[in-house]
């Protein structure tokens, strides 16, 4: 099959291909070109629970990143029933389908809603936008149908429903009262529209007696939102489901209720992560932030179980906090910074390496003591007592990451941290990699 005019083939995780707009001032087309991913964590966990024969139904389909991951995972045996109303995304995602030989997706011209007719849906430059709410500007007429509607001829009960409808969740919910009485799926939808957290949608996911849940990068497995309002300002997605389908995935080492009960904690650092200054004079809290290196070191290990993984990363956090409180370093706040991301609070996790960005600017070489470094891509750098190239290394390329899901939102903000990465000789194929996408789009010379 040819490619749709204007048009291109990105690669995708998985040995996929995904085809969209031949154009980098658009929003899919930029990400892909700059990260070879979508930048939701939630899409790694789906590719890790999803298995053969499962069943998934995809509102808000647009380029088809869940769809196309949904079905490879699922293969032959399962079923993918994907619904994207707009034309433009619709069909770069039917050439995907294609290109990629998933033929067991159905891929509807439909938009969901609570009742079946028509309505106008507005058409954004950036697909991901179109909404039935969208005001003004171009857009298609296209049909309206239910949950209930289309469940009643689906062939299978479904595991998991992702809703990306731009602010028609509610109304969708309110379509799917049968659908949510026979079923039990895990669903993950959108918990900011906009600028603001979707109450409405919220409280009709409560409604249906179903709890909440949000993504641990670090472990990559689901957790229960103990307070709606404590959520980090980075958080996209929420999980929903009943407690039928909460046993299973916690089961499944998928779903961590509680972390479990641990013993003391040791002081064991692996030694490539125990660089330190010869004979130099430990620091306040050293002894806090060695145990918090490794109890953070042994919760990274995949053999332990998710709970005792996660009360490992929970005590590290304590432990690096109180040893950052008696003494601020650049290695303590790279630590912290691992761990915070891991944990699912990125916005912390970026004011820790804004603090230590600013320490390194008066102290280029700072005293060595066990650290991890804040991204995992720079484990292989600390073999030793990092050089000055190295520890800026280590602070700029994971604070670029954390100040924004990508340049695309945060250009001409990250344009002095560019600078600083291009500079430095030592910065690693995941800058490069971001350098290229951004000069693509920026004005030549900005960095």
């Amino acid at each position: 099959m040819d490619l749709p005019p204007s048009t291109v083939q990105h690669p995708f995780p998985g040995g996929l291909v995904v085809t969209v707009p031949d154009d980098l001032s658009l929003m899919t087309p930029f990400v892909l070109a700059e990260q070879g991913d979508w930048f939701e964590g939630e899409i790694r966990f789906v590719r890790r629970w999803l298995d053969e024969g499962m069943a998934v139904v995809d509102v808000g389909a647009n380029y088809g990143l869940y769809t196309l991951t949904c079905a490879q995972r699922v293969g032959t045996a399962g079923r993918v029933w994907a619904y994207e109303p707009a034309s433009l995304p619709r069909s770069c995602l039917a050439h995907s389908l294609a290109a990629n030989g998933l033929s067991g997706v159905r891929l509807f011209g439909r938009a969901l809603s609570d009742h079946v007719g028509t309505a106008r849906l507005g058409v954004s430059a950036n697909a991901e936008l179109n909404s039935l709410n969208l005001p003004g500007g171009s857009g298609e007429t296209v049909p309206l149908t239910t949950l209930d509607a289309e469940a009643a001829v689906w062939d299978r009960p479904v595991d998991f429903l992702k809703l990306d409808a731009e602010g028609e969740e509610v109304r969708i919910l309110a379509g799917a009262r049968a659908f949510f009485a026979a079923q039990d799926p895990l669903v993950m939808f959108e918990y900011n529209h906009g600028d603001a957290v979707n109450r409405g949608l919220l409280e009709a996911v409560a409604g249906l007696g179903l709890s909440l849940y949000r993504h641990l990068p670090g472990l990559n497995v689901l957790v229960p939102i103990a307070r709606v309002a404590a959520l980090d300002p980075f958080q996209l997605n929420v999980f929903a489901c009943r407690s039928g389908r909460a046993g299973r995935l916690a089961e499944g080492g998928l779903l961590v209720d509680r972390p479990a009960e641990l013993p003391p904690a040791g002081s064991a650092v692996p030694l490539q992560f125990a660089a330190a200054s010869s004979g130099a004079p430990a620091l306040p809290g050293a002894e806090q932030s060695l145990l918090a290196v490794a109890d953070l070191r042994r919760g990274e290990e995949e053999g332990l179980p998710p709970a005792v993984r996660l009360a490992l990363q929970r005590r590290g956090f304590a432990a690096i906090r109180n040893a950052l409180s008696q003494r601020a370093t650049v290695p303590r706040l790279l630590t912290a910074a691992r761990v915070a991301l891991d944990l699912g609070e990125r916005a912390i996790s970026a004011g820790y390496l804004q603090r230590a960005a600013a320490l390194l600017t008066a102290q280029s070489r700072p005293q060595a003591e066990p650290f991890l470094p804040a991204a995992r891509w720079h484990d292989a750098l600390v073999s030793g007592e990092p050089d000055p190239a190295v520890w800026a290394v280590l602070v700029d390329e994971p604070l670029l990451e954390r100040s924004a899901f990508s340049l695309y939102f945060h250009e001409s903000k990250a344009v002095p941290l560019l600078r600083r990465i291009a500079g430095n000789e030592r910065r690693t194929p995941w800058a490069e990699r971001r350098l290229a996408a951004a000069r693509r789009i920026m004005p030549a010379g900005s960095f």
